[in-house]
């Protein structure tokens, strides 16, 4: 029992074929084991359909501002940038500040004003970004 199972699986093994990769112009032929394989010549097809791609502007040389909580529109940077950020404290004496890049983002990107501060800067690279401004008060960024 033992040999016959060894003899068939020796006689499968000798039958099995090399696998590898050929590569044809349309139009033109050539012999794969034995066969003739032809790459057929077709025409190529058009189609009319509209891609609309949507490129956000710099904000390089651009300042923005707001008062309490704001999303900018999206805005693509071509090169890593220093940010520099102000943010004021509100009537009671709190300055909370943060923003933050959507999770959709190539990159995501958070900085805040940590210790209460007003002022600062933070790098951002390159890459498309719709920022989240998260504010108790005025603020501006400047790219």
């Amino acid at each position: 029992m033992v040999a016959a199972v060894l003899a068939l699986a020796a006689a499968g093994g000798a039958s099995a074929y090399a696998l590898h990769t050929i590569f044809l112009r349309p139009g033109h032929c050539t012999k794969v084991h034995g066969t003739k394989v032809c790459a057929r010549a077709v025409k190529p097809r058009t189609t009319t359909r509209t891609v609309m791609v949507t490129i956000a502007p710099s904000p390089v040389g651009q300042t923005f501002s707001g008062n309490g909580d704001e999303t900018l529109a999206p805005m693509t940077l071509s090169h890593g940038v220093t940010v520099t950020w102000t943010s004021q404290p509100d009537s009671d004496g709190f300055n909370d500040f943060l923003v933050s890049s959507t999770p959709n983002d190539e990159n995501f990107i958070e900085f805040d004003n940590g210790d209460s501060t007003t002022s600062g800067t933070s790098f951002v690279p390159p890459g498309t970004y719709t920022f989240e401004v998260s504010a108790s008060a005025a603020w501006t960024l400047s790219f």
